[in-house]
């Protein structure tokens, strides 16, 4: 069984002045209560370390 839900995010660099240069974050826009699995498995799809 899968399930779908839409959910708006940013991705954003920090830790530089520059675009491109620095980390990459991604920030999840309203969502208040996501679990750790998910946060981890959102990480994940985006390629970025947990």
């Amino acid at each position: 069984m899968t399930s779908t839900s839409e959910s708006q995010f940013q991705q954003i660099d920090v830790f530089s002045s520059e675009p491109v240069k620095g980390n990459p974050v991604a920030m999840a826009i309203g969502e208040d209560a996501l679990t750790t699995e998910q946060m981890v498995a959102f990480a994940n799809w985006m390629n970025l370390t947990v």
